[in-house]
């Protein structure tokens, strides 16, 4: 009797979790510029994806409360922006889901399987499962952060991670950069043909870079002052603003007060690509491209910063977007590899 009842349980447990399966024809996982261009491109040339969005429609680029370098706009805010792309998603036939992905099996032979992607819905949390020969991967990347206080309460309010994005608005203002690499001397020579003055925070005794020239270059422009074997172990602030950092000196063990009006951090960003590990060809987490958005595997595109650890830019990831759209097009249109027959395929296997 308690093995019959057992045996029940574990079926009608099985039954009510089972995951919902579905076919479509493209699948993009990224709600930012990168995936909602992809996304109108597709529309616009007959077929209709799912976008799954994640938490945010519009990416990382609606943190921003004013964007001056979009094409065709002298100022619009981030959420604007994302909003316009969002819309013009739906108009053109894009089905948005407020989704997160949480497994990925990519088919090495799609003539035999379909790629499987799992997400959950951020309202329901229930579990789909979508079989495509399609997807385009614009996940993005994640800026790494200090984990100091005042960081999280002063971003996009003086604590930025992009200084071609944001470093307009501090013209003849104090900024900081904190970094000790590459991205920090980028972020600082752009940011000293603006701000009055710029100070590049590193943790060492020296940058770690190995362009020494441009390191030269840059250290001795004379609006800029590097302060070694400094930390930010605080960002303070007034009437909503930065005014000051909390900094420490690991030599000395002194702790010191720095008014600025903005801090740039340059430390880095991770790909949203782990789950891609061991499946798509990676290169220091970025995923490799092969021919444009192409990657290693058959049907899988990339677009935006999952795959640019280089010019990491709005606009350049609503471009890798677009040609990934026009790319994947031309594979759906191969008369040897129709979509709609592979999918009727997909549903017969299974």
């Amino acid at each position: 009797m308690k093995k019959t009842l057992v045996l029940i349980l574990i079926v009608f447990s099985t039954f009510i979790y089972t995951a919902e399966t579905k076919d479509v024809p493209v699948l993009i996982l990224g709600g930012g510029p990168a995936g909602l261009t992809a996304a109108i491109y597709c529309g616009r040339a007959g077929i209709k994806p799912v976008v799954i969005t994640g938490d945010s429609i519009g990416g990382m680029i609606t943190q921003s409360p004013r964007v001056e370098n979009w094409p065709g706009r002298d100022v619009i805010s981030g959420i604007e922006l994302g909003k316009d792309l969002e819309n013009q998603a739906r108009l053109n036939g894009a089905e948005l889901l407020r989704e997160e992905v949480i497994a990925v099996v990519l088919s090495q032979d799609l003539s035999q399987k379909a790629h499987q992607i799992t997400t959950r819905s951020l309202i329901t949390q229930e579990e789909v499962i979508y079989y495509t020969p399609i997807v385009v991967v614009a996940l993005g990347a994640t800026p790494k952060k200090l984990h100091i206080p005042g960081e999280q309460s002063y971003w996009s309010k003086g604590v930025y991670s992009c200084a071609v994005c944001d470093g307009g608005f501090y013209k003849d203002k104090i900024v900081a950069v904190a970094g000790g690499g590459d991205g920090a001397l980028t972020e600082a020579q752009y940011l000293a043909n603006l701000a009055k003055k710029v100070y590049i925070i590193v943790r060492g005794r020296a940058f770690r870079t190995v362009e020494k020239q441009r390191e030269k270059q840059v250290t001795s422009l004379p609006n800029i002052e590097v302060l070694y074997q400094m930390e930010v172990k605080e960002i303070k602030g007034e009437k909503g603003r930065v005014s000051h950092l909390i900094l420490s000196n690991q030599k000395h063990k002194k702790s010191y007060h720095l008014p600025v009006d903005a801090l740039f951090l340059a430390i880095g960003s991770v790909p949203n690509t782990k789950l891609f590990t061991n499946q798509l060809e990676l290169d220091s987490g970025y995923i490799r491209l092969k021919q444009h958005q192409k990657t290693s595997v058959k049907g899988v595109y990339a677009a935006g910063e999952v795959a640019d650890p280089e010019f990491k830019q709005a606009i350049c990831a609503a471009a890798d977007g677009a040609k990934a759209a026009m790319q994947l097009q031309k594979e759906i249109n191969k008369p040897c590899r129709p979509c709609e027959l592979l999918q009727n395929k997909l549903k017969k296997d299974r």
